[in-house]
């Protein structure tokens, strides 16, 4: 069965072996329910969203966070400490100033960039307190759990093999009725080029970078290289869509830094900017056929 429709601002899509009894109105269902729940915590188009009503709160203002949050606050702040705030969750304001966010929040405006100095908000009690003015943005990282959401809620109707994705952000499981491995194309910047053939089995896979920038050329990402010269793209694989999400915003943010990054964390990626050759982490070694 396929699937697709639209969520967070794009596009999602499902292809799956499903077994008798399981009808395309229960996986649409089972997915799209799955997005509405992260919408409902992460999405900063929504007002009354989690992440919303704390961006708007007074100084002060506690919450208690649900379990989604707590995983994707967690692994945020985590990749934030490991590349010294190249990725920074914390970078709402900027983000919304670049025209990537709404305009009618009745937020302040931005102001000045906020250096990372280690997790802003939560308190030994596991709640998280809005310090005044702080604006969360998680979208680098929440769509890839979007998709490890769709994956596991194809995993709870007992679907054996299936390929997910949302805004070109994959997760394979299993493979196809032919036993062939759910194929994903990376596109080279250069026409001439071929793609990079991945076998999605196990393994999720995000790229970020310019290869299609849009909004007159700025980039969406805090901190990429404002020339976008250094990486045309940054494709990372991991066990999740969460991790690959948030590691290829980080290294496209680091700029002539992120080589060197993945290779200390042990990051598979590969890395193509138009008319040079290809790069790889020595991790992404291993994925060599």
């Amino acid at each position: 069965m396929d699937l697709s429709g639209e969520t967070m601002g794009t596009t999602w899509s499902a292809r799956a072996l499903v077994p008798d009894g399981i009808t395309k109105a229960d996986l649409h269902d089972a997915i799209t329910g799955s997005h509405h729940a992260v919408i409902d915590v992460f999405s900063t188009w929504d007002a009354g969203s989690f992440i919303s009503r704390f961006n708007a709160a007074p100084a002060g203002t506690c919450f208690t966070p649900d379990a989604a949050f707590q995983t994707v606050w967690s692994e945020a702040v985590r990749i934030a400490d490991l590349t010294h705030g190249a990725f920074n969750p914390a970078h709402g304001a900027e983000t919304r100033a670049r025209g990537f966010g709404p305009t009618d929040t009745g937020l302040s405006a931005f102001t000045a960039r906020q250096s990372w100095t280690g997790d802003p908000i939560t308190r030994p009690d596991g709640q998280i307190r809005q310090p005044g003015g702080l604006e969360l943005d998680l979208s680098a990282i929440a769509k890839g759990y979007g998709v490890d959401e769709m994956a596991r809620a194809l995993l709870a109707l007992n679907v054996p093999s299936f390929l997910v994705e949302i805004g070109g952000e994959f997760y394979g499981h299993g493979i196809r009725a032919d036993g062939q491995p759910w194929w994903i194309d990376l596109q080279s910047p250069d026409l001439d080029r071929p793609a990079w053939r991945v076998a999605a089995c196990g393994i999720a896979i995000a790229t970020s970078g310019n290869l299609y920038k849009s909004r007159q050329g700025r980039s969406h990402i805090i901190g990429a290289p404002t020339h976008d010269r250094i990486h045309t793209s940054i494709s990372v694989f991991a066990s999740s869509v969460m991790l690959a999400d948030a590691w290829a915003t980080a290294l496209y943010a680091a700029g002539d830094d992120a080589l060197p990054l993945a290779n200390a964390h042990d990051i598979p990626a590969l890395f193509q900017s138009a008319g040079q050759p290809p790069r790889h982490s020595e991790a992404l070694k291993a994925y060599f056929d």
